[in-house]
Parts: structure tokens; C-alpha cells; sequence
């Protein structure tokens, strides 16, 4: 196959659109918050800065760097009369 047909065969990637940036970082947790950060970075950076994608995007990388860097809650706000659980406090009570 020659250089002119095989150009033909490959499929033209189309412009990201916000619901799919929308499905990319919809579940993404704390552990893997910065991997698709990074994706989305990539898949917007050709974008023009106006483009509702882009923007999108960019609040998505806001969002994801503070998940990365501080956890998140979902749902409803941590109640104050409940204790963290000692997994995720930062001093653990000494073994007995």
C-alpha cells in the first residue's frame, strides 16, 4: 500500500466536546485524579481559549488538582458531630 492511500484510511479525530470531557472526569477519585487531569489537558490544548470545551476543561483541571491534592467529599458535607476515621488521621493511637 502506498503513502497516498494509506493518509485515506486514518480516521480524522474530531473536536472534544464537553459531555465527553464530562464522562472523562466524572469518576475520577482523588488516587487518579491528576492521570486524567493530564488527559484532559492534552485532549484541550488545541482548543481555542473561547472554546466551551476548553473552558470546561480548564475548570475540570482546577477541580482535579485540588481533588489530587486534598481528597474530596460527595454527597453531603462531613458531619461535625462524627470523628474522622483513624485510618485518615494524621496521628495514630499507640498500639496497646
Amino acid at each position: 500500500m502506498s503513502n497516498e492511500h494509506a493518509s485515506t484510511d486514518i480516521p480524522q479525530v474530531s473536536t472534544v466536546t464537553v459531555s465527553e470531557l464530562r464522562s472523562i472526569a466524572a469518576a475520577s477519585t482523588p488516587h487518579f485524579s491528576q492521570q486524567v487531569r493530564e488527559r484532559i489537558q492534552g485532549l484541550i490544548a488545541s482548543l481555542p481559549a473561547d472554546h466551551p470545551a476548553r473552558v470546561f476543561g480548564e475548570q475540570e483541571i482546577i477541580r482535579l488538582a485540588d481533588i489530587g491534592n486534598s481528597g474530596e467529599v460527595r454527597g453531603t458535607p462531613n458531619e461535625p458531630t462524627l470523628k474522622p476515621l483513624s485510618s485518615v488521621t494524621q496521628t495514630q493511637p499507640a498500639a496497646e
